[in-house]
């Protein structure tokens, strides 16, 4: 990913509760340690849901129950605006910028789309023309499931209601379409993976492509490709420090007298 300005520090929508690829918090570590495991029970480990504690409600319904012994509330409280000081229930994720992440965050959020994905294609058995192992490396196709993510989140929040889930369903129907369409276009498969070909326009030079690879490790490919992502972040960060303090420099010379050719009709 390209980043232009990598000063923003996490906020919310960075879910710093997630820790790094290897469970911990070290940006370093992050992309050097073998993946999470996905819940058997395909529950994303970024959903917030609350915790549904057992009151001891029998298994069985004993002989004599009486339907109207059920009390009116149901077991809940009677008034449905009153706060569980109990449920810390965390705010809906904000919008993420990819290309404005700082390295910290970038490698938080790589993690959790990283484990989002795996859920998704897993539970509905996404074919890889729509969700392809190395969609890490294409940049449409990240920002699209990074929107998904994100609205995955709103409509599974506690707070929201249950027009949610069907919500969800909808756009994710609908997002199925653009996938097919995003990895059509960059050409990415199952077994091997390219570049995607851009378009350049009049007067502008073409880069370098890059050739067609096979795919042998997606998962350590995944990690180095983060890793490298992190660097360059750091880097960027480095030389965005340098320009800013070069500047300071200049303009403090400017103010002083010290300019040299430098006229304020210039400036």
């Amino acid at each position: 990913m390209t980043n232009h300005d990598d000063t923003r520090e996490p906020g919310p929508g960075d879910r710093n509760d997630t820790k790094g690829l290897d469970g911990q918090s070290s940006p370093d570590a992050a992309v050097t340690e073998a993946l999470p495991v996905i819940s058997p029970s395909g529950l994303p480990p970024t959903a917030v849901l609350p915790v549904i504690e057992d009151d001891g409600v029998e298994e069985d319904l004993d002989d004599d129950y009486d339907p109207e012994d059920v009390p009116d509330d149901f077991g809940y409280d009677a008034d449905p605006d009153a706060e569980d000081p109990e449920l810390d229930t965390p705010d809906p994720p904000t919008a993420i910028h990819w290309d404005l992440l700082t390295p910290e965050a970038a490698a938080v959020e790589w993690t959790a789309l990283n484990i989002w994905v795996h859920w998704l294609r897993k539970t509905y058995a996404v074919q890889a023309s729509i969700i392809p192992p190395y969609w890490h490396t294409h940049t449409e196709i990240v920002w699209e499931l990074s929107a998904l993510h994100l609205f995955f989140l709103h409509c599974y929040h506690p707070d929201k209601d249950g027009a949610g889930p069907i919500t969800w369903c909808v756009a994710w129907a609908a997002a199925r379409v653009r996938l097919r369409e995003l990895v059509t276009i960059a050409g990415t498969r199952l077994d091997r993976d390219r570049p995607t070909r851009r378009t350049y326009w009049p007067g502008e030079e073409a880069g370098d492509e890059g050739e067609e690879v096979p795919i042998t490790n997606r998962e350590a490919h995944f990690k180095a490709y983060v890793k490298a992502d992190i660097q360059a972040r750091r880097e960027a960060r480095v030389r965005t420090q340098e320009v800013r303090e070069h500047a300071a420099r200049d303009l403090h010379k400017v103010r002083s007298g010290e300019g040299g050719s430098h006229s304020s009709d210039e400036l």
